[in-house]
């Protein structure tokens, strides 16, 4: 074996190991993630749930409302169904997903290898492998464009080999996978043609082209009847196809002020900067990002050009080709081969440094991963209450809960009902008569902030009641509901007249002169480190506020060990939907170490206003800053 016979298998077997690498640790860090009900979103859930259904013949989705494929043509998650059946979790999807996005590197290396050689080929690997859009995809859900960049690889190293039968059969898996993707198929064929001579190129971008208009015009509008209203993310260009065309064609000032805002041209150099803007010097191949790239950058959704997400991932692959010819071209100044290796290492060392600073897994997103990565106390609260959901049940849950719940027939997400709207569209919205469970977070931040209704607190109410459903279990801002019967006491009642004789600890606090906490009784729950509280509200005047109580458990050696948040209420009878001179009483159970009667512990109270994010004065109490904290001690 010769020298050269050596580099080309020390740069493969390297490239091989760093990608096994990376589909391990990410299928670790994903099932990290969902132990610890770290998915805050529902595109797992809506997939999971899909192949637990088509595995049974049920192509309609409960999550979105409409029939799977009205939403996106993910044609190429049907070979998954079968495999899934097998494995049965939506870990599944996940492990697929790091493994799909490590697999991208071999075929990259194998491009990069024909232009600039093994040793660069390895190191445009470990970019893509290193790459922060890479790793947010990863870590962001399950989407079935993670297998983009393998296949987009695949078919363009065929495509410069000259086997052209391959590429077809990439390119068309390619199509087959989201609708959109042809928006970078169609410039592969055109690319092919012009560069490559291919006749068939043409045939490609013809039939790419062809596919994207039939499939958002034809297939799948009829499918989802408006429910999703994809077209509306456009804001100010129209609400279909053909007009939101129109107008980019009559407005193309409009146009271009809408894509060059500044934080979208940020965007773009977050994605350039991990490949040291090496695809600009290759944008004679990197051109085949722009139909896609310019999707995103006309939409009026942040997370379109944000690499937190997943969008990333179909511009990344042109990006990346480009990258390779434009070291290629960068080559050719530097005349010698340590000149070549010493740019290598550079671009390698800069690639590696910006996507610590950038990526997921920088120094100021450490807070964030542990906790993300590690389950607590209200995880094991979380599976406790999944647990008790039956396992056929239709329920209703918050997006933390839905993975956990997609093996079954009817999964539907709480923030459509909280809203009263399906997504992306003003689609009236009520669950069906047949859910018998809700899985609640009262804290889940997407759902009543990112999608805040400022009469979403009707809905829920309506829909407690319309369908019976009341608390069977409750814990901190979690709550299960069901038709079994209310648990005692109740969560939440409203009285006529203040229960004095029910208090043990009166406390008179005034909250910003608007509400007043009238005190609180302390009971026991048969948990040893579960105790409940019942506070007693009255409304003094009305109030714009929606009040959120905040509790700094402080044990016997006055250390502050936690911070509980319980919004006034359950975001059911926030403070601002109260009346002068109603009197609202309401259970709360918070977890406490050892929290045994007669033991010093005790809760420091303060409260903000959850809409404003400002902080509520208390008056009427002394001690303990009494502006701004008080004490509730946790004695019988």
């Amino acid at each position: 074996m010769d020298n050269q016979d050596r580099v080309n298998r020390g740069a493969f077997l390297a490239v091989v190991t760093l990608a096994a690498v990376y589909g391990l640790v990410f299928s670790y860090l994903g099932y990290l993630k969902y132990q610890a009900f770290s998915y805050h979103d529902w595109d797992m859930a809506v997939y999971a749930s899909f192949c637990h259904n088509a595995w049974r013949g049920n192509f309609f989705s409960s999550l979105l409302g409409a029939p799977f494929f009205g939403n996106h043509l993910n044609l190429l998650l049907l070979p998954v169904v079968p495999l899934y059946a097998l494995w049965h979790s939506p870990c599944t999807l996940l492990v697929l997903q790091a493994f799909a996005l490590a697999a991208a590197a071999l075929p990259l290396y194998a491009i990069a290898k024909k232009s600039v050689g093994p040793v660069a080929a390895a190191v445009c690997a470990l970019l893509f492998l290193v790459h922060p859009a890479v790793h947010y995809t990863n870590l962001n859900e399950f989407h079935p464009e993670t297998f983009f960049p393998v296949l987009f690889f695949s078919a363009f190293y065929f495509m410069i080999q000259g086997r052209t039968v391959w590429m077809l059969v990439f390119a068309g898996l390619c199509l087959l996978l989201k609708e959109n993707l042809a928006l970078m198929i169609a410039p592969l064929g055109l690319y092919a043609a012009l560069a490559h001579k291919n006749k068939l190129g043409w045939a490609l971008m013809a039939a790419s082209t062809a596919w994207f208009f039939v499939a958002v015009l034809f297939i799948i509008p009829p499918l989802n009847q408006g429910i999703i209203g994809y077209y509306n993310i456009y804001p100010g260009f129209g609400d279909t196809p053909g007009a939101i065309l129109k107008y980019a064609a009559l407005h193309p000032v409009t146009v271009l002020q809408t894509m060059l805002r500044p934080e979208k041209m940020l965007y773009v150099v977050h994605l350039l900067m991990p490949l040291c803007f090496l695809p600009l010097l290759g944008a004679g191949v990197a051109w085949m990002a722009v139909p896609i790239l310019g999707q995103h950058l006309l939409s009026g959704r942040p997370t379109e050009c944000s690499m937190a997400y997943y969008y990333s991932i179909e511009i990344l692959p042109a990006l990346f080709v480009g990258s390779i010819y434009g070291f290629r071209i960068l080559s050719r100044f530097l005349a010698s081969p340590r000149s070549r290796g010493i740019a290598l290492a550079l671009i390698g060392a800069a690639a590696l440094g910006v996507s610590v600073q950038t990526g997921p897994f920088s120094a100021d997103r450490a807070t964030i991963n542990r906790r993300e990565f590690t389950m607590d106390y209200l995880d094991l609260e979380r599976a406790r209450l999944t647990r008790a959901v039956p396992p056929d049940a239709p329920v209703a849950a918050t997006f933390e809960f839905l993975p956990r719940l997609s093996a079954r027939k009817e999964l539907y997400s709480f923030h459509y009902a909280y809203t009263g709207h399906s997504i992306l569209s003003k689609t009236p919205y009520e669950l069906p008569d047949s859910v018998e469970y809700a899985l609640v977070d009262f804290d889940d931040v997407v759902t009543f902030k990112g999608f805040y209704a400022a009469e979403g607190w009707r809905k829920i109410r309506r829909l407690l009641t319309q369908r019976r459903l009341e608390p069977i279990d409750f814990v901190e801002t979690l709550v299960l509901f069901g038709h079994r019967g209310p648990t005692e006491p109740r969560l939440v009642e409203m009285l006529e007249t203040m229960p004095e004789a029910e208090i043990q600890h009166a406390t008179r606090a005034r909250v910003a002169e608007d509400i007043e906490l009238a005190g609180y009784t302390v009971r026991k729950t048969g948990r040893k480190d579960l105790v409940e509280l019942v506070f007693y509200w009255k409304c003094l005047k009305a109030t714009a506020r929606d009040v959120t109580l905040c509790l700094d458990l402080v044990g016997p050696d006055g250390a502050t060990l936690a911070r509980k948040f319980h919004p006034i209420g359950y975001r059911i009878y926030p403070t601002n939907s109260w009346t002068p001179g109603q009197v609202l009483k309401e259970s709360a159970r918070f977890v406490v170490p050892s929290a045994e009667s007669g033991l010093s512990w005790e809760f420091r109270a303060s409260f903000v206003d959850d809409a404003a994010g400002q902080p509520c004065g208390i008056a009427g109490v002394t001690g303990l800053d009494a502006r701004q904290r008080m004490a509730l001690p946790l004695h019988e």
